[in-house]
């Protein structure tokens, strides 16, 4: 049913519209520092 994935997704979900628009680049930044495999934005949108 679900094809096999090669690794373990690891990730979060991200609201920016909760957040100061000038924290976006950081966050991203921390985000991929951590070595997110998926984010979710916008379900709240």
């Amino acid at each position: 049913m679900f094809p096999l994935l090669p690794h373990v997704l690891f990730g979060a979900a991200y609201h920016p519209e909760y957040q100061p628009y000038d924290w976006l680049k950081e966050d991203l930044d921390l985000l991929a520092a951590t070595k997110f495999t998926v984010i979710q934005v916008g379900e709240s949108v």
